[in-house]
């Protein structure tokens, strides 16, 4: 069974800045930066803006964008299923806790009636609609119409597998349409989590998000783009205290050998370099995001499998895109020419 992809879009890092994370772990990151399109008719409101992420006000408004541009009906809209891969929860760690930590510093004694209401003082009052899981989910949902089956997947890059993982069950199982949204933070909160994580002084991060739209219909003037052959994923469960990185892509990789491999999971160039060498070995036309983003968290695949369209759109046949998570999760996605 085949997948067919009908449209794509997405937003990606174009500014770059290099942060000291911790000075007294000496931890610093290249933190790419997204720009935000507060001219474009599909923006959020400034209500809504005020409890957005930055890459959740591109997520809807790049999506909406693809959706005016499918021809899809309404209806078509409404009963699309919607999987979101969602990254950090939390944009700005000082903005949301700051004050409420300062708070905690300073109780005394056991947690009785006065300490609760400091705490609850200190809590800036939007805090709880900022740093919902399922946000992301929810304003593309609000904004883009969509009402069908939906869920939130995160938050590392393997979240995106298993939303693609689901829209292709979900179209197995007679839905006609469904889209994948996935995005990555980087900001603090994502920064800190990925330094804990792993034992490097200096890595790479970029904010970023990709949006896949999925469809059984034939769409009068919509051809689709590619279809997805084949997908497979190493069924580990993760260790988190494990900071070395193991390599068993070759275990995953078809035995026909596609035209190109497009590669992510690495967050530092050592990372980077041991599976471009390891890769290289195996396949002779690789290519990675890393060199110029970093770690795209989340939306890794999804930028992945459109970097392979742009592949096929030039005349290559049979794209693979692999990742490996945060936590040595490995996948792939085959793409094929329709």
């Amino acid at each position: 069974m085949t997948f067919k992809l009908i449209g794509h879009s997405s937003f990606i890092a174009d500014e770059f800045n290099e942060i000291i994370l911790t000075q007294d772990q000496n931890k610093k990151v290249v933190s790419g930066t997204i720009s935000l399109d507060k001219d474009s008719n599909y923006y959020p409101s400034r209500s809504d803006e005020k409890v957005m992420r930055d890459d959740v006000k591109m997520s809807v408004v790049t999506i909406q964008k693809l959706i005016y541009d499918s021809h899809l009906s309404k209806s078509d809209i409404e009963q699309m299923s919607l999987y979101v891969a969602n990254g950090a929860f939390i944009q700005y760690f000082q903005k949301h806790m700051s004050r409420v930590l300062r708070v905690y510093k300073d109780l005394k004694g056991v947690m009785g009636e006065l300490n609760r209401k400091k705490i609850f003082r200190a809590s800036p009052p939007l805090l709880a609609l900022e740093t919902l899981t399922n946000s992301n989910m929810s304003f593309i949902s609000q904004y883009g119409g969509i009402k069908g089956n939906n869920s939130t997947y995160g938050n590392t890059s393997i979240g995106a597998y298993y939303a693609i993982q689901k829209a292709c069950k979900d179209l197995l199982n007679g839905q006609e349409n469904a889209m994948v949204c996935a995005s990555n933070s980087s900001g603090t909160y994502s920064q800190i989590m990925i330094g804990s994580a792993m034992n490097s002084s200096f890595f790479k991060e970029s904010s970023a998000g990709a949006n896949l739209l999925f469809s059984s219909k034939n769409i009068e003037n919509k051809r689709p783009i590619c279809k997805i052959t084949n997908m497979n994923n190493s069924k580990i469960a993760p260790n988190i205290y494990q900071n070395s990185v193991e390599r068993n892509w070759s275990q995953l990789l078809d035995k026909n050998q596609s035209d190109k491999l497009i590669f992510s999971g690495a967050i530092d160039d050592e990372t980077f370099e041991k599976d471009f060498s390891y890769l290289s070995k195996i396949h002779s036309n690789i290519f990675s995001l890393y060199k110029k983003y970093g770690s795209l968290g989340a939306s890794s695949i999804p930028l992945g499998i459109i970097e392979g369209i742009k592949d096929i759109q030039v005349g290559l046949d049979v794209v693979d895109i692999i990742d490996r998570d945060l936590y040595g999760r490995e996948s792939l996605i085959r793409i094929e020419r329709c």
